[in-house]
Protein backbone atom coordinates (compact mmCIF):
# COMPACT_ATOMS: atom_id res chain seq x y z
CA UNK A 1 0.00 0.00 0.00
CA UNK A 2 0.92 4.05 0.20
CA UNK A 3 1.87 6.06 2.89
CA UNK A 4 -1.46 8.51 2.90
CA UNK A 5 1.52 11.16 4.01
CA UNK A 6 4.18 10.65 1.61
CA UNK A 7 3.05 8.45 -0.67
CA UNK A 8 5.39 6.34 -0.90
CA UNK A 9 5.20 2.28 -1.08
CA UNK A 10 5.37 0.59 2.29
CA UNK A 11 4.16 -3.28 3.26
CA UNK A 12 0.26 -3.81 3.94
CA UNK A 13 0.55 -4.08 7.51
CA UNK A 14 2.66 -0.94 8.46
CA UNK A 15 2.03 0.68 11.01
CA UNK A 16 4.40 3.60 10.34
CA UNK A 17 5.59 4.70 7.09
CA UNK A 18 9.12 3.84 6.84
CA UNK A 19 10.42 6.95 4.37
CA UNK A 20 8.42 9.90 6.62
CA UNK A 21 7.83 8.19 9.87
CA UNK A 22 4.24 8.84 9.79
CA UNK A 23 1.79 7.14 12.16
CA UNK A 24 -0.34 5.23 10.02
CA UNK A 25 -3.76 5.32 11.49
CA UNK A 26 -3.33 9.08 12.84
CA UNK A 27 -2.93 10.91 9.32
CA UNK A 28 -5.98 11.64 9.01
CA UNK A 29 -6.71 13.29 12.12
CA UNK A 30 -3.38 15.30 11.69
CA UNK A 31 -4.21 16.59 8.28
CA UNK A 32 -7.30 17.44 8.77
CA UNK A 33 -5.37 19.99 11.83
CA UNK A 34 -2.41 21.11 10.26
CA UNK A 35 -3.42 21.68 6.46
CA UNK A 36 -0.02 22.55 4.69
CA UNK A 37 -0.29 25.63 2.70
CA UNK A 38 1.18 25.51 -0.69
CA UNK A 39 2.53 27.97 -3.99
CA UNK A 40 2.62 27.08 -7.49
CA UNK A 41 6.06 27.42 -8.75
CA UNK A 42 6.15 30.78 -10.83
CA UNK A 43 8.02 28.67 -13.44
CA UNK A 44 6.85 25.87 -14.06
CA UNK A 45 3.82 25.68 -11.99
CA UNK A 46 4.91 22.73 -9.24
CA UNK A 47 2.88 22.79 -6.11
CA UNK A 48 5.62 23.59 -3.32
CA UNK A 49 5.74 24.60 0.38
CA UNK A 50 4.89 28.49 0.90
CA UNK A 51 7.52 30.70 1.96
CA UNK A 52 9.98 28.27 -0.59
CA UNK A 53 13.17 30.14 -2.09
CA UNK A 54 13.53 27.77 -4.95
CA UNK A 55 11.06 25.31 -6.99
CA UNK A 56 12.15 21.43 -6.12
CA UNK A 57 11.25 20.57 -9.39
CA UNK A 58 13.06 23.39 -11.77
CA UNK A 59 15.25 25.30 -9.12
CA UNK A 60 13.91 28.62 -10.52
CA UNK A 61 14.23 31.43 -8.05
CA UNK A 62 10.71 31.96 -6.22
CA UNK A 63 11.40 35.22 -5.56
CA UNK A 64 9.69 37.42 -8.34
CA UNK A 65 11.38 40.24 -10.19
CA UNK A 66 9.37 43.50 -10.94
CA UNK A 67 11.44 44.68 -13.77
CA UNK A 68 9.71 46.33 -16.57
CA UNK A 69 10.39 45.76 -20.21
CA UNK A 70 13.03 48.59 -21.58
CA UNK A 71 11.76 50.68 -24.45
CA UNK A 72 13.40 49.67 -27.85
CA UNK A 73 15.53 53.03 -27.61
CA UNK A 74 16.39 53.00 -24.17
CA UNK A 75 17.34 49.12 -23.98
CA UNK A 76 20.93 50.01 -24.29
CA UNK A 77 21.50 52.23 -22.29
CA UNK A 78 19.69 50.19 -19.52
CA UNK A 79 21.91 47.30 -20.42
CA UNK A 80 25.13 49.57 -19.51
CA UNK A 81 23.67 50.91 -16.30
CA UNK A 82 22.75 47.32 -15.14
CA UNK A 83 26.67 46.09 -15.72
CA UNK A 84 27.78 48.79 -13.40
CA UNK A 85 25.89 47.55 -10.41
CA UNK A 86 27.75 44.81 -8.68
CA UNK A 87 25.99 40.90 -9.07
CA UNK A 88 24.51 39.18 -6.21
CA UNK A 89 26.20 36.14 -4.93
CA UNK A 90 23.04 33.61 -5.69
CA UNK A 91 21.99 32.19 -8.63
CA UNK A 92 21.82 35.14 -11.35
CA UNK A 93 18.67 34.96 -13.74
CA UNK A 94 19.89 34.73 -17.30
CA UNK A 95 19.30 37.91 -18.61
CA UNK A 96 17.73 38.15 -21.96
CA UNK A 97 17.65 41.08 -24.36
CA UNK A 98 14.11 41.54 -26.07
CA UNK A 99 14.27 40.71 -29.61
CA UNK A 100 15.72 42.82 -32.41
CA UNK A 101 12.88 41.98 -35.21
CA UNK A 102 14.17 42.78 -38.35
CA UNK A 103 13.74 45.44 -40.71
CA UNK A 104 10.57 44.70 -43.55
CA UNK A 105 11.33 46.23 -47.04
CA UNK A 106 8.83 48.60 -47.83
CA UNK A 107 5.95 46.97 -50.41
CA UNK A 108 7.70 47.91 -54.49
CA UNK A 109 4.82 50.71 -55.92
CA UNK A 110 2.77 49.71 -58.78
CA UNK A 111 3.80 49.97 -61.78
CA UNK A 112 1.05 51.25 -64.76
CA UNK A 113 0.97 49.99 -68.25
CA UNK A 114 2.50 52.50 -70.92
CA UNK A 115 -0.22 53.19 -73.10
CA UNK A 116 1.18 53.75 -77.20
CA UNK A 117 -0.52 56.59 -79.17
CA UNK A 118 -2.82 55.02 -82.07
CA UNK A 119 -1.62 55.13 -85.55
CA UNK A 120 -3.90 56.43 -88.66
CA UNK A 121 -4.90 53.54 -91.17
CA UNK A 122 -2.20 55.06 -93.75
CA UNK A 123 0.47 55.22 -91.86
CA UNK A 124 -0.02 51.51 -90.52
CA UNK A 125 0.01 49.98 -94.39
CA UNK A 126 3.00 52.18 -95.40
CA UNK A 127 4.75 50.70 -92.62
CA UNK A 128 3.92 47.25 -93.22
CA UNK A 129 4.29 47.58 -97.46
CA UNK A 130 8.22 48.71 -96.29
CA UNK A 131 8.60 45.94 -93.92
CA UNK A 132 8.03 43.13 -96.34
CA UNK A 133 10.54 44.70 -99.31
CA UNK A 134 12.67 44.73 -97.07
CA UNK A 135 12.52 40.96 -95.18
CA UNK A 136 12.62 39.60 -99.05
CA UNK A 137 16.03 41.84 -100.08
CA UNK A 138 17.89 40.16 -97.11
CA UNK A 139 16.46 37.09 -96.94
CA UNK A 140 19.68 35.80 -98.99
CA UNK A 141 22.36 37.24 -97.32
CA UNK A 142 21.31 37.24 -93.59
CA UNK A 143 20.14 33.31 -92.66
CA UNK A 144 23.96 33.09 -91.16
CA UNK A 145 23.10 36.23 -88.46
CA UNK A 146 20.11 34.97 -87.94
CA UNK A 147 21.62 31.58 -87.39
CA UNK A 148 24.06 32.69 -84.95
CA UNK A 149 21.30 35.34 -82.97
CA UNK A 150 18.72 32.82 -82.79
CA UNK A 151 18.45 31.25 -79.19
CA UNK A 152 18.96 27.37 -78.78
CA UNK A 153 16.23 24.76 -78.14
CA UNK A 154 16.78 24.77 -74.75
CA UNK A 155 17.11 28.13 -73.97
CA UNK A 156 13.32 28.14 -75.89
CA UNK A 157 12.08 25.38 -73.90
CA UNK A 158 13.63 26.86 -70.22
CA UNK A 159 11.90 30.16 -71.28
CA UNK A 160 8.84 28.55 -72.33
CA UNK A 161 8.67 26.55 -69.25
CA UNK A 162 8.99 29.38 -66.42
CA UNK A 163 5.87 31.32 -68.87
CA UNK A 164 3.89 28.08 -67.87
CA UNK A 165 5.11 28.75 -64.12
CA UNK A 166 5.22 31.98 -63.33
CA UNK A 167 3.20 33.29 -65.45
CA UNK A 168 3.98 37.01 -67.76
CA UNK A 169 7.36 38.25 -66.70
CA UNK A 170 8.31 41.73 -67.40
CA UNK A 171 12.20 42.50 -68.88
CA UNK A 172 14.54 42.13 -66.32
CA UNK A 173 13.02 40.57 -63.71
CA UNK A 174 14.25 37.16 -62.43
CA UNK A 175 11.77 34.55 -60.75
CA UNK A 176 13.36 32.94 -57.68
CA UNK A 177 13.48 29.22 -57.33
CA UNK A 178 10.96 27.05 -54.71
CA UNK A 179 12.42 25.25 -52.24
CA UNK A 180 10.59 21.92 -54.25
CA UNK A 181 12.74 22.85 -56.99
CA UNK A 182 15.86 23.75 -55.69
CA UNK A 183 15.74 20.38 -53.60
CA UNK A 184 14.59 18.35 -56.61
CA UNK A 185 17.01 19.93 -59.13
CA UNK A 186 20.00 19.65 -56.33
CA UNK A 187 20.83 23.47 -57.22
CA UNK A 188 21.70 26.09 -55.11
CA UNK A 189 20.42 29.17 -53.66
CA UNK A 190 22.24 32.20 -53.12
CA UNK A 191 24.88 31.79 -50.60
CA UNK A 192 24.27 35.24 -49.72
CA UNK A 193 21.20 34.53 -47.73
CA UNK A 194 22.81 33.04 -45.04
CA UNK A 195 24.80 36.49 -44.50
CA UNK A 196 21.62 38.46 -43.32
CA UNK A 197 22.28 36.04 -39.64
CA UNK A 198 25.30 37.12 -39.47
CA UNK A 199 24.57 39.98 -37.34
CA UNK A 200 22.29 37.86 -34.90
CA UNK A 201 25.57 35.75 -33.69
CA UNK A 202 27.80 39.11 -33.97
CA UNK A 203 25.00 40.06 -31.25
CA UNK A 204 25.49 36.99 -29.24
CA UNK A 205 29.40 37.33 -29.20
CA UNK A 206 28.60 40.93 -27.57
CA UNK A 207 26.55 39.41 -25.33
CA UNK A 208 29.09 37.15 -24.07
CA UNK A 209 31.84 40.12 -23.69
CA UNK A 210 29.48 41.92 -21.92
CA UNK A 211 29.05 38.57 -19.55
CA UNK A 212 24.85 38.52 -20.71
CA UNK A 213 25.23 34.56 -20.80
CA UNK A 214 21.85 34.12 -21.15
CA UNK A 215 21.53 36.53 -23.26
CA UNK A 216 24.37 35.36 -25.39
CA UNK A 217 23.11 31.11 -25.15
CA UNK A 218 19.55 32.71 -26.54
CA UNK A 219 20.71 34.51 -29.84
CA UNK A 220 23.56 32.23 -30.46
CA UNK A 221 20.43 29.36 -30.48
CA UNK A 222 18.09 31.21 -32.51
CA UNK A 223 21.10 32.06 -35.16
CA UNK A 224 21.42 28.32 -35.78
CA UNK A 225 18.12 27.61 -36.34
CA UNK A 226 17.70 30.32 -38.95
CA UNK A 227 21.10 29.22 -40.55
CA UNK A 228 19.26 25.56 -40.53
CA UNK A 229 16.45 26.55 -42.18
CA UNK A 230 17.56 28.59 -44.84
CA UNK A 231 20.45 26.01 -45.85
CA UNK A 232 17.52 23.38 -46.21
CA UNK A 233 15.41 25.72 -48.15
CA UNK A 234 18.34 26.88 -50.76
CA UNK A 235 20.66 23.86 -50.66
CA UNK A 236 23.42 25.75 -49.20
CA UNK A 237 24.40 23.07 -46.41
CA UNK A 238 28.08 22.58 -47.35
CA UNK A 239 27.82 27.00 -47.00
CA UNK A 240 26.34 27.43 -43.83
CA UNK A 241 29.00 24.45 -42.02
CA UNK A 242 31.26 27.01 -40.76
CA UNK A 243 28.58 30.00 -39.90
CA UNK A 244 27.02 27.18 -37.29
CA UNK A 245 30.09 25.84 -35.69
CA UNK A 246 30.56 29.57 -34.96
CA UNK A 247 27.84 30.31 -33.44
CA UNK A 248 27.59 27.48 -31.40
CA UNK A 249 31.10 28.26 -29.98
CA UNK A 250 29.40 31.39 -28.74
CA UNK A 251 26.85 29.57 -27.41
CA UNK A 252 29.22 26.77 -25.71
CA UNK A 253 31.61 28.94 -24.49
CA UNK A 254 28.79 31.29 -22.96
CA UNK A 255 26.69 28.25 -21.00
CA UNK A 256 30.26 26.92 -19.97
CA UNK A 257 30.88 29.89 -18.32
CA UNK A 258 27.62 30.11 -16.71
CA UNK A 259 27.35 26.95 -15.25
CA UNK A 260 30.46 26.91 -13.58
CA UNK A 261 30.28 30.02 -12.02
CA UNK A 262 27.15 28.28 -10.86
CA UNK A 263 29.05 25.43 -9.39
CA UNK A 264 31.81 27.34 -8.00
CA UNK A 265 28.88 28.50 -5.79
CA UNK A 266 27.94 25.31 -4.38
CA UNK A 267 24.33 25.73 -4.17
CA UNK A 268 23.96 21.87 -4.19
CA UNK A 269 20.73 20.71 -6.11
CA UNK A 270 19.31 24.50 -6.51
CA UNK A 271 22.78 24.44 -8.79
CA UNK A 272 22.40 21.53 -10.39
CA UNK A 273 19.09 22.38 -11.18
CA UNK A 274 20.06 25.75 -12.74
CA UNK A 275 22.81 23.72 -14.75
CA UNK A 276 20.67 21.16 -16.00
CA UNK A 277 18.10 23.38 -17.23
CA UNK A 278 20.71 25.33 -19.30
CA UNK A 279 22.45 22.74 -20.64
CA UNK A 280 19.57 20.44 -21.95
CA UNK A 281 18.31 22.41 -24.58
CA UNK A 282 21.86 23.30 -26.07
CA UNK A 283 21.90 19.54 -25.88
CA UNK A 284 18.68 18.90 -27.62
CA UNK A 285 20.20 21.21 -30.25
CA UNK A 286 23.27 19.24 -30.87
CA UNK A 287 20.86 16.07 -31.74
CA UNK A 288 19.34 18.09 -34.21
CA UNK A 289 22.31 19.41 -35.48
CA UNK A 290 23.63 15.84 -36.06
CA UNK A 291 20.09 14.44 -37.47
CA UNK A 292 20.87 16.87 -40.09
CA UNK A 293 24.36 15.96 -41.24
CA UNK A 294 26.52 18.44 -39.63
CA UNK A 295 29.89 18.22 -38.12
CA UNK A 296 30.11 20.49 -35.33
CA UNK A 297 32.96 20.60 -32.59
CA UNK A 298 31.07 20.02 -29.38
CA UNK A 299 34.12 18.33 -27.49
CA UNK A 300 34.26 21.45 -25.34
CA UNK A 301 30.41 21.60 -24.04
CA UNK A 302 30.44 17.73 -24.23
CA UNK A 303 33.52 17.41 -21.78
CA UNK A 304 31.45 19.84 -19.28
CA UNK A 305 28.66 17.96 -19.26
CA UNK A 306 29.87 15.13 -18.99
CA UNK A 307 31.76 16.16 -15.40
CA UNK A 308 28.72 17.59 -14.30
CA UNK A 309 26.98 14.38 -12.23
CA UNK A 310 30.12 13.04 -10.89
CA UNK A 311 31.30 17.33 -9.81
CA UNK A 312 28.02 17.46 -7.45
CA UNK A 313 28.26 13.57 -6.32
CA UNK A 314 31.64 14.55 -4.91
CA UNK A 315 30.09 17.22 -3.92
CA UNK A 316 28.03 15.64 -1.74
CA UNK A 317 29.89 12.72 -0.36
CA UNK A 318 32.77 15.07 0.67
CA UNK A 319 29.91 17.08 2.76
CA UNK A 320 28.82 14.32 4.58
CA UNK A 321 32.45 12.91 4.93
CA UNK A 322 33.19 16.60 6.28
CA UNK A 323 30.88 15.83 9.54
CA UNK A 324 32.35 12.31 10.45
CA UNK A 325 35.77 14.91 11.68
CA UNK A 326 33.58 16.89 14.10
CA UNK A 327 33.60 15.54 17.96
CA UNK A 328 29.16 15.20 17.14
CA UNK A 329 27.74 13.45 14.31
CA UNK A 330 25.26 16.11 13.54
CA UNK A 331 22.92 13.40 12.18
CA UNK A 332 20.04 16.26 10.87
CA UNK A 333 23.05 18.17 8.16
CA UNK A 334 23.71 15.08 7.08
CA UNK A 335 20.58 13.48 6.45
CA UNK A 336 19.74 17.19 4.49
CA UNK A 337 22.45 16.91 2.19
CA UNK A 338 21.25 13.11 1.78
CA UNK A 339 17.94 14.34 0.88
CA UNK A 340 19.23 16.86 -1.30
CA UNK A 341 21.16 14.15 -3.16
CA UNK A 342 18.17 12.02 -3.23
CA UNK A 343 16.19 14.49 -4.87
CA UNK A 344 17.99 15.29 -7.81
CA UNK A 345 16.18 13.01 -10.42
CA UNK A 346 15.10 12.83 -13.63
CA UNK A 347 11.67 11.06 -14.42
CA UNK A 348 11.39 9.30 -11.08
CA UNK A 349 15.26 7.91 -11.31
CA UNK A 350 17.86 9.62 -9.36
CA UNK A 351 21.05 11.27 -10.99
CA UNK A 352 23.71 11.24 -8.54
CA UNK A 353 23.29 7.53 -8.24
CA UNK A 354 21.96 4.61 -8.69
CA UNK A 355 19.88 3.77 -5.82
CA UNK A 356 19.69 0.34 -6.32
CA UNK A 357 23.64 -0.30 -6.51
CA UNK A 358 24.44 -1.05 -2.93
CA UNK A 359 27.77 -0.39 -3.13
CA UNK A 360 27.75 3.16 -4.85
CA UNK A 361 29.47 5.46 -2.57
CA UNK A 362 26.61 8.46 -2.02
CA UNK A 363 23.82 5.38 -2.34
CA UNK A 364 25.82 4.38 1.23
CA UNK A 365 26.22 7.60 2.63
CA UNK A 366 22.29 7.81 1.89
CA UNK A 367 21.33 4.63 3.59
CA UNK A 368 23.30 5.09 6.57
CA UNK A 369 21.87 9.06 6.80
CA UNK A 370 18.45 7.62 7.05
CA UNK A 371 19.13 5.09 9.72
CA UNK A 372 19.84 8.22 11.93
CA UNK A 373 16.78 9.59 11.25
CA UNK A 374 14.53 6.91 11.83
CA UNK A 375 16.73 6.73 15.09
CA UNK A 376 15.44 10.18 15.78
CA UNK A 377 11.76 9.52 14.87
CA UNK A 378 11.62 6.70 17.33
CA UNK A 379 13.34 9.14 19.94
CA UNK A 380 10.93 11.81 19.37
CA UNK A 381 7.90 9.64 19.96
CA UNK A 382 8.71 8.01 22.93
CA UNK A 383 9.70 11.73 24.28
CA UNK A 384 6.10 13.18 23.51
CA UNK A 385 4.30 10.22 23.78
CA UNK A 386 3.23 9.89 20.21
CA UNK A 387 5.19 6.31 20.39
CA UNK A 388 5.01 3.20 22.66
CA UNK A 389 7.66 1.00 23.16
CA UNK A 390 6.43 -1.70 21.08
CA UNK A 391 5.62 0.58 18.39
CA UNK A 392 9.21 1.97 18.32
CA UNK A 393 9.96 -1.83 17.94
CA UNK A 394 8.00 -2.33 15.10
CA UNK A 395 8.94 0.45 13.23
CA UNK A 396 12.79 -0.52 13.58
CA UNK A 397 11.83 -4.31 11.92
CA UNK A 398 10.33 -2.68 9.05
CA UNK A 399 13.23 -0.14 8.24
CA UNK A 400 15.84 -2.84 9.60
CA UNK A 401 16.65 -3.56 5.74
CA UNK A 402 16.45 -0.18 4.39
CA UNK A 403 19.30 0.92 6.87
CA UNK A 404 21.65 -2.41 5.49
CA UNK A 405 21.44 -3.90 8.71
CA UNK A 406 22.96 -0.63 10.40
CA UNK A 407 24.01 -1.36 13.56
CA UNK A 408 22.83 1.38 15.27
CA UNK A 409 19.15 0.87 14.18
CA UNK A 410 20.07 -2.77 15.52
CA UNK A 411 20.77 -2.14 18.48
CA UNK A 412 17.21 0.51 19.12
CA UNK A 413 15.39 -2.09 18.23
CA UNK A 414 16.76 -4.42 20.72
CA UNK A 415 16.27 -2.08 23.55
CA UNK A 416 12.74 -0.82 22.48
CA UNK A 417 11.82 -4.68 22.21
CA UNK A 418 13.36 -5.42 25.49
CA UNK A 419 11.63 -2.32 27.30
CA UNK A 420 8.10 -4.03 25.55
CA UNK A 421 8.63 -7.35 26.72
CA UNK A 422 9.42 -9.14 23.50
CA UNK A 423 11.52 -11.98 22.73
CA UNK A 424 14.88 -10.40 21.17
CA UNK A 425 16.84 -13.10 21.28
CA UNK A 426 17.39 -13.61 17.60
CA UNK A 427 17.78 -9.65 16.67
CA UNK A 428 20.89 -9.97 19.28
CA UNK A 429 21.99 -12.91 17.87
CA UNK A 430 22.44 -11.18 14.29
CA UNK A 431 23.96 -8.03 16.36
CA UNK A 432 26.57 -10.70 18.08
CA UNK A 433 27.17 -12.35 14.54
CA UNK A 434 28.03 -8.47 12.84
CA UNK A 435 30.65 -7.50 15.52
CA UNK A 436 32.27 -10.89 15.24
CA UNK A 437 32.68 -10.92 11.58
CA UNK A 438 33.99 -7.38 10.95
CA UNK A 439 36.94 -8.08 13.85
CA UNK A 440 37.47 -11.41 12.37
CA UNK A 441 37.38 -9.99 8.67
CA UNK A 442 39.50 -6.75 9.57
CA UNK A 443 40.53 -6.74 13.00
CA UNK A 444 38.42 -3.95 14.36
CA UNK A 445 36.70 -4.25 17.48
CA UNK A 446 32.89 -1.71 17.54
CA UNK A 447 31.99 -1.07 21.06
CA UNK A 448 28.89 0.20 22.41
CA UNK A 449 30.53 2.42 25.62
CA UNK A 450 31.81 5.39 24.20
CA UNK A 451 35.31 4.37 23.62
CA UNK A 452 38.04 6.69 21.86
CA UNK A 453 38.20 5.68 18.54
CA UNK A 454 41.67 3.93 17.11
CA UNK A 455 42.94 2.12 14.59
CA UNK A 456 41.34 -1.25 16.11
CA UNK A 457 38.57 0.13 18.11
CA UNK A 458 36.14 2.18 17.54
CA UNK A 459 32.72 3.52 19.42
CA UNK A 460 29.53 2.11 17.69
CA UNK A 461 27.77 5.74 17.48
CA UNK A 462 31.20 6.44 15.34
CA UNK A 463 31.33 3.34 13.32
CA UNK A 464 31.33 4.69 9.71
CA UNK A 465 29.68 1.52 8.15
CA UNK A 466 29.31 3.45 4.65
CA UNK A 467 33.34 3.73 4.46
CA UNK A 468 34.46 1.19 2.06
CA UNK A 469 37.88 0.83 2.83
CA UNK A 470 38.15 -1.00 -0.71
CA UNK A 471 36.53 1.78 -2.76
CA UNK A 472 38.27 5.21 -4.47
CA UNK A 473 40.83 6.70 -2.09
CA UNK A 474 39.37 10.06 -3.00
CA UNK A 475 35.83 8.79 -0.80
CA UNK A 476 37.69 7.38 1.88
CA UNK A 477 37.11 8.88 5.96
CA UNK A 478 40.19 6.84 6.98
CA UNK A 479 41.84 3.10 5.94
CA UNK A 480 40.16 1.30 9.40
CA UNK A 481 36.92 2.68 10.38
CA UNK A 482 34.63 1.43 8.29
CA UNK A 483 33.93 -2.03 6.40
CA UNK A 484 35.30 -4.40 3.07
CA UNK A 485 32.63 -5.13 0.22
CA UNK A 486 32.93 -8.41 1.47
CA UNK A 487 31.90 -7.92 4.88
CA UNK A 488 28.81 -5.79 3.46
CA UNK A 489 27.92 -8.81 1.41
CA UNK A 490 27.97 -11.35 4.02
CA UNK A 491 25.74 -9.15 5.89
CA UNK A 492 23.59 -8.98 3.38
CA UNK A 493 23.23 -12.45 2.37
CA UNK A 494 22.93 -14.35 6.14
CA UNK A 495 21.68 -11.47 8.75
CA UNK A 496 18.01 -11.73 7.47
CA UNK A 497 18.19 -15.65 8.16
CA UNK A 498 18.07 -14.49 11.73
CA UNK A 499 14.92 -12.80 11.06
CA UNK A 500 12.60 -15.68 10.07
Amino acid sequence: MKCPNCNAEIADNSKFCSKCGTKIEAVAKEEAKKPEETVKCIKCGTELKKGAKFCAKCGSSQIPEAKQEPKPAEAKQESKAAEAKPQPKAIPPMPVQPWKSEPQPAPAPEQKKKKFPVLPVAVVLAIAVIGGFLALRGSSDSGKEQADNRPSNASVESSSAESTTAGEITSGETVPATTEQTENSGSKGDPALLDAVDEKVTEARDALQESAYGNAVKLGTEAISQYMEIAKENNLKEEAQSKIQAAFKVVSDAAVTYCSGIEEQSLGNAGFNEVRNTTQPIIKLLDSLKEEGYDIDDTEFMSYQEGVIPRFKDYYIQKINEITEREQWSRDEAWTYAKQAYSIQDNGETLLFDEYDLEDPLQMRFVYCRGWIYRKRCETGLADGSMTQEEAFDYMIEVLQETDYNLLVLDDLIAYGKAAGKDVSKYQGAYDVIIEKVKEEQGLSIVNTGAKNSDTTVDMKKFWYFNDLDGDEKYKVDAYNGTTKATREWIRENIPEYFK
